[in-house]
């Protein structure tokens, strides 16, 4: 299964970006960076396996396992998804 990376732009639509077959991730990082989207879709489609997630809100739902950081959680409690707060965040883009 390829990564895929789903992006909801301000102005509404989700830029849909896959890792190439033999992209490596330096590569896949530049065009995720300029939003080069493989596709278009007018939602966030999640998939039934676990993802990791950043927004504002947690719509739509997300897979069991799904570990994230969101504003304000709708569809999911922690015991489905691990809620990660605004430090974990930070770390992790430091690491």
């Amino acid at each position: 299964m390829r990564r895929t990376v789903q992006v909801r732009r301000r102005d509404g639509p989700v830029s849909v970006l896959k890792l190439a077959e033999g992209e490596d991730t330096a590569a896949f990082l530049r065009r995720l960076r300029g939003l080069a989207a493989d596709a278009t879709a007018s939602h966030v489609t999640p998939g039934t396996a676990p993802v990791f997630f950043a927004g504002m809100s947690d719509v739509p739902g997300l897979p069991t396992g799904s570990e994230g950081y969101a504003l304000r959680f709708l569809n999911t409690s922690a015991g489905e998804v691990a809620w990660l707060d605004a430090g974990d965040r930070a770390s992790a883009l430091k690491g």
